[in-house]
């Protein structure tokens, strides 16, 4: 990056470590989910009746399989995204783990055919 800029290394580090200590930036480390051993991903779309809707979010953000938890605004009020070994894995999860977090009435999914790509972030530096 500094050579593409035609600045030292110390000059991009520098400016690095400030955008990350005033908040402008956040690093975090994205785990590969194929050699990471999951096959399978997939969204689970999970209706919320009887109890918080943050509640159920953090319950499952909690879970080692799901990759994001996403809170919408109409039903479903919860989609979140989960990678898994293999079907029975990924059924497990639906059905046992999620399925028996309090206040969750429905779970629909998506299992996806092929991940082409995940975008790492939001923009470039």
């Amino acid at each position: 990056m500094a050579e593409e800029l035609g600045v030292s290394e110390i000059t991009v580090a520098s400016k690095i470590e400030s955008l990350i200590v005033d908040g402008v930036i956040k690093l975090t480390v994205q785990k590969d989910i194929r050699t990471s051993g999951y096959a399978v991903v997939g969204t689970v779309e999970i209706f919320v009746r009887g109890t918080s809707v943050q509640n159920v979010a953090e319950a499952l953000g909690e879970m080692p399989e799901a990759i994001a938890v996403t809170i919408t605004v109409d039903d479903p009020q919860i989609i979140a995204l989960f990678a898994a070994k293999d079907l029975p894995h990924f059924n497990h999860l639906v059905e046992h783990d999620i399925g028996l977090i309090d206040g969750v009435a429905r779970a629909d999914t998506s299992v996806f055919m092929d991940m082409l790509f995940i975008r790492p972030g939001i923009g470039q530096l």
